[in-house]
């Protein structure tokens, strides 16, 4: 037994390291107090001591993880629910600041993983079908999402098909009739291939019929009847 001199409290002797007085907790605090009041010093040291260690580091976190691959998941799976959007925009911002750098890791693991490559490729296909049938409203948004990326739109947002059937109460609005729910187009009112935007103010619900009718001859408002 041993009695920490910055706590006061008589504790086992693995709760010390070897030829310390400080119990481990004791000294956590105070490497983290420090570390907070000397961050800058604190950076540098860790920056210059993983380039030395590079090896070493990667061969202890390997063995610390498969001795705690349970509790790692774990804790991983709770910080990702508590902080989606921190990763998500943290995974934006690293993509877009190396993204040729992903590309060629990413290359260079499907060259040596074929094998391994293929079989997930199929799970995720699998996956997606899967969640496409699903979710065919969702599906569907995101393939006129990307359908206007691919055309370049000059502003591309996200529309959602529910909220803009509530919207128009299911009604063309080229023939003003009702639509059938199961069945009926997202029209731009300014087409995509004349410079139409893909926003909730440039959709609205259409028959298939009226909207392969008109095409991308002017802005939808302009009905079927030939007005001008």
């Amino acid at each position: 037994m041993k009695t920490c001199t910055r706590c006061g409290q008589e504790k086992v002797d693995d709760r010390f390291r070897q030829e310390r007085r400080q119990c481990r907790e004791c000294e956590r605090v105070q490497n983290r107090a420090w570390r907070l009041a000397n961050i800058d010093r604190a950076r540098a040291y860790d920056a210059t001591y993983n380039a030395t260690h590079k090896s070493e580091r990667h061969k202890r976190n390997v063995t610390y993880y498969a001795k705690h691959a349970d509790a790692m998941r774990e804790r991983s799976r709770v910080y990702g629910a508590e902080h989606t959007e921190e990763r998500n925009a943290y995974a934006r911002r690293w993509y877009h600041e190396n993204t040729e750098r992903w590309k060629e890791r990413n290359k260079a693991w499907l060259a040596a993983n074929p094998d391994k490559a293929e079989h997930i490729r199929k799970k995720t296909n699998e996956r997606r079908s899967r969640w496409d049938t699903e979710n065919p409203n969702k599906a569907r948004d995101k393939n006129a999402w990307r359908r206007a990326k691919t055309c370049q739109a000059a502003t591309v947002e996200k529309v959602r098909r529910v909220t803009i059937w509530q919207r128009d109460g299911g009604r063309c609005h080229i023939c003003g009739k009702l639509c059938n729910p199961a069945k009926w187009h997202l029209d731009h009112l300014v087409p995509l291939s004349i410079g139409g935007t893909h926003e909730p103010s440039n959709v609205a619900v259409s028959h298939p019929r009226c909207n392969i009718a008109r095409g991308n001859h002017g802005p939808a408002q302009l009905r079927l009847t030939g007005e001008v």
